[in-house]
């Protein structure tokens, strides 16, 4: 996945009007800290910490669960993974 895809897919929401919060580009520590949102991003539609996070690319995916399953104690969901030719295997 390439940032132009994420990009796309918010005018894609945009432009069916969905019934959710959503935002585009930002990072994962900014996106679950609703405190750090209003400072960096006061334009962000979102009212509170993210509870989805959507990643470019496998590796940053892949980081970025381990940190917060170990730092947060969450329940990570995952991987999800589609348009892809091959399979998918998810390893716990």
């Amino acid at each position: 996945m390439h940032i132009e895809d994420l990009r796309g897919a918010v005018k894609l929401l945009d432009s069916i009007k969905v019934d959710f919060e959503y935002e585009g580009e930002m990072g994962p520590d900014v996106a679950l800290n609703h405190d750090m949102q209003q400072r960096f991003y006061p334009f962000s539609r979102l009212s509170g910490p993210a509870n989805v996070l959507v990643m470019p690319g496998l590796q940053s995916a892949s980081l970025t669960s381990k940190l917060l399953r170990e730092l947060g104690g969450e329940s990570i969901m995952g991987r999800t993974c589609s348009g892809w030719k091959s399979r998918c295997r998810s390893r716990r």
